[in-house]
């Protein structure tokens, strides 16, 4: 439960925690990737080494631990994350559905889909929380400056 408090109660330092996770998954299986090379990437099915992908989960990784660098994340570039995020798992599912890995590429791809799904629905949540605040933030300070109006013309 202490998990949904701190999504209520903070969503810009949950939004960032759950960044961090996934640059830290990204930076773990980027290293195995680079380490495997062209052995794991026939074990999991592909045509080619699979370094390349690490090479690029890095420098996805590096980008996400620079955005939560910044004193506040920017929510537009939080929610490019989540997209890129999605068109993973869309993408890789596609390659599951159509027989493009092994069945052990099946199994390694299916669990990364899954974690990077889970983060993408978490830090979905952050920022439709933190939208949720800011705009109910943004409506009474509205109201209390009608009502701050209203007062002037009473008086």
């Amino acid at each position: 439960m202490e998990f949904f408090r701190t999504l209520k109660r903070d969503p810009l330092s949950f939004l960032r925690g759950v960044l961090r996770a996934n640059a830290t998954f990204s930076i773990l299986s980027g290293i195995v990737m680079i380490a495997g090379g062209a052995r794991l990437g026939a074990w999991l099915g592909k045509a080619g080494s699979v370094a390349l992908d690490g090479v690029v989960l890095l420098m996805f990784a590096a980008v996400i631990l620079w955005i939560t660098r910044a004193e506040t994340v920017g929510l537009k570039v939080a929610g490019v994350i989540v997209a890129l995020d999605a068109v993973y798992v869309v993408d890789t599912v596609r390659q599951i559905l159509t027989g493009q890995f092994s069945t052990a590429g099946n199994w390694f791809y299916g669990i990364a889909t899954l974690v990077v799904l889970d983060f993408a629905i978490l830090q979905l949540s952050a920022l439709l929380e933190a939208a949720r605040q800011r705009s109910t933030a943004r409506a009474g300070y509205e109201q209390s400056v009608k009502d701050e109006e209203t007062d002037g013309i009473r008086q």
